[in-house]
């Protein structure tokens, strides 16, 4: 939203922007996936395929300094707390729970939070 104010303003904050978690609260894909299933209310589990695959990353992460340089954003969210909020929404949503609802209740529940630092 910053970002559409700053355009409309003429302050020439346009382009790309990533958010995302520091640098130092990544986690990696393995991480990510055994995080969410260790929280999953039913048994879940995942098995590498062993069959022949192109190079992935084991770590994704977005470069986050343009958002926090130009427009001084900071993370709300630690890792773990993220996974907490992915497994809520869709717990709830498998519940039948309605899915814009639930977005615009963690909007307002992320909009309440203090940066994590």
């Amino acid at each position: 939203m910053r970002s559409a104010a700053a355009r409309r303003a003429g302050t020439g904050r346009t382009g790309s922007w990533n958010f995302g978690p520091y640098q130092e609260d990544t986690l990696s894909v393995q991480e990510l996936v055994e995080a969410l299933i260790g929280k999953w209310p039913e048994k879940a589990s995942w098995v590498q395929d062993a069959g022949s695959h192109p190079h992935e990353a084991g770590s994704l992460r977005l470069d986050t300094s343009k958002t926090t340089l130009q427009l001084g954003w900071k993370p709300r969210l630690v890792a773990t707390e993220s996974v907490d909020w992915i497994v809520d929404w869709y717990g709830r949503y498998f519940q039948g729970k309605d899915p814009k609802a639930l977005c615009l209740e963690q909007i307002e529940r992320f909009e309440q939070k203090k940066a994590s630092r």
